[in-house]
């Protein structure tokens, strides 16, 4: 089973969605945000650049362009991507949403881990 190090604090900065209330660090560069009616995750400019550009564009209101994925769908694009900071449940249920409703993001995805050897070697598919 994986282990999860993960932090929380509680923060007050802007986010799409809101002031966020706090932030979970999974990583550097792997943050989620908490609003008190949304959130999502924020990655760092190098490690956004990894995810292919198409799935940036096409992420809720484009926000992948920035870095930030919404917490209901675009979050599973993070879990996929960065398998490694989430629990084997995590990871079956993102792969499995991606695959009913973005075959081609899962696709690109897993192709990039694939043909690297790790995630994050392509940037466009």
């Amino acid at each position: 089973m994986t282990e999860i190090n993960r932090t929380t604090e509680y923060i007050t900065t802007a986010t799409p969605w809101g002031k966020a209330d706090s932030v979970t660090r999974y990583e550097r560069g792997v943050n989620f945000y908490s609003t008190p009616g949304h959130g999502g995750f924020k990655l760092s400019k190098a490690l956004n650049e990894r995810i292919p550009l198409f799935i940036r564009q096409e992420s809720f209101g484009g926000l992948g362009l920035k870095g930030w994925y919404e917490e209901d769908e675009d979050a599973q694009i993070i879990i996929v991507a960065f398998g490694h900071l989430f629990a084997d449940q995590e990871r079956q249920s993102a792969r499995e949403y991606l695959g009913t409703y973005h075959p081609t993001w899962l696709f690109a995805l897993d192709r990039i881990a694939t043909v690297g050897g790790t995630f994050g070697s392509l940037e466009n598919i």
